[in-house]
């Protein structure tokens, strides 16, 4: 504490650390009463040989104390430490490699469903969650900053925004798109011009073969009235089901394993990226996303259900 007054003339808005062997990063932190990012690098025993002085708990006491968040630079890296440092201060860059594509819906309605899943799993703290979700985007928004000057080519994503803007087609040319899914839906409002045909109606109209990345317009047009109010109710049941799964689990927490727990909190994470990206995407037409999105809302359906059956 001797240094704070020293350093308080400096103005000091946060601290970052960029190894996990030096707590001085912390200590100052702490003192002058601003938020700590702690970036970490190593596994210590694995790879330096080193053990921490203080022991493992100890040491992973201090840095869940005194840590607002920490990054890994690896998934391994986060595993190795996971059984320590709380898991909702724990970032990895694979949010950063998503930054690196520049695909604006993917990281808006990735870090969106990740609030969702960090609002509810801080069922027991209502009074504060609020809070600490705004400081983890203020923190996320900083964090950016900072890695844009060493990785210029993730502000590729608010270029993006920004070319859109200059160009004044917000949509991205898909303002075209909606408008044939909308005449095929006029065409045939009950049933649809069939499942799966808006590409090949769009081919042979306009040479483009591509969907209308909006999954809730391109099944008026292929499946009608009837088509697109049994898709609806399909994925808001599914949502529904998994989030009522998870609340419980985070109210009755020491009820679920960890295998449990992780999970539902997967499920709930995609089942919320999947509804908001239908609106700008076709990930109902990408297996790669709806395969997921299914199986994680199974699973999180069978452990509910097994739950109650043990319960009773």
């Amino acid at each position: 504490m001797l240094y704070s007054p020293l350093l308080t003339v400096l103005d000091i808005d946060i601290v970052y650390s960029n190894t996990g062997v030096i707590f001085a990063g912390a200590w100052i932190s702490e003192a002058l009463h601003v938020p700590h990012i702690w970036h970490i690098r190593e596994f210590l025993d694995e790879d330096h040989g080193i053990k921490p002085l203080m022991g493992w708990n100890n040491y992973y006491k201090h840095i869940n104390k005194r840590a607002t968040i920490v990054v890994m630079i690896s998934e391994a890296l986060k595993k190795k430490h996971m059984k320590g440092i709380s898991g909702d201060k724990i970032t990895i860059l694979a949010l950063v490699s998503l930054l690196l594509t520049a695909k604006r819906a993917h990281v808006l309605f990735g870090i969106g469903a990740m609030l969702v899943v960090y609002y509810m799993k801080n069922a027991d703290h209502k009074s504060t969650r609020l809070f600490k979700m705004l400081a983890i985007i203020i923190l996320a928004l900083v964090l950016f900053v900072i890695i844009g000057q060493f990785i210029p080519a993730i502000n590729g994503f608010i270029e993006r925004f920004l070319e859109a803007e200059e160009s004044g087609d917000i949509l991205n040319n898909r303002s075209t798109l909606y408008t044939f899914a909308i005449l095929l839906f006029s065409q045939n409002p009950l049933l649809g011009s069939g499942w799966g045909s808006y590409k090949y109606l769009r081919e042979s109209v306009f040479g483009e073969y591509n969907n209308a990345h909006n999954v809730f317009l391109q099944l008026l047009a292929e499946t009608g009235v009837i088509g697109t109010v049994i898709f609806i109710s399909i994925i808001v049941t599914m949502l529904i089901v998994t989030v009522k799964t998870f609340h419980k689990m985070c109210v009755n927490r020491e009820c679920y394993s960890k295998a449990m727990y992780r999970s539902c909190a997967f499920a709930v994470y995609m089942q919320v990226f999947f509804f908001l990206y239908c609106f700008t995407g076709n990930p109902l037409y990408d297996q790669i996303i709806w395969i997921p999105t299914v199986l994680s809302a199974v699973a999180s359906f069978y452990i509910g259900r097994s739950q109650s059956i043990v319960r009773k």
